[in-house]
């Protein structure tokens, strides 16, 4: 990834903060469409319901201004991952 308008600027490139429960979650919610048989961890659902606060997060302004960058939510990214080993048989 390289464009001129980067040059000497520290980016930081980040979709954003997480803890791995809302990964679990997330595989729990849309691993039965490609995994119908397989039970997933469950992980400490408790630790996500009714949301999160997330005491910090990345300032991605010059990723997204400079760079054009956009990333796919978690769920998308869950899915699709999922996808791709169901594919494969994995």
């Amino acid at each position: 990834m390289e464009t001129e308008e980067a040059g000497g600027e520290t980016i930081v490139m980040s979709q954003g903060v997480f803890v791995f429960q809302e990964w679990l979650d997330i595989v729990n919610k849309v691993g039965v469409e490609y995994y119908p048989e397989r039970t997933f961890p469950k992980g400490y659902p408790e630790i996500t319901e009714g949301g999160l606060e997330y005491k910090f997060e990345y300032n991605t302004a010059k990723e997204r201004k400079i760079l054009g960058l956009t990333y796919r939510s978690k769920e998308e990214s869950t899915r699709d991952t999922l996808k791709w080993a169901a594919e494969r048989k994995l």
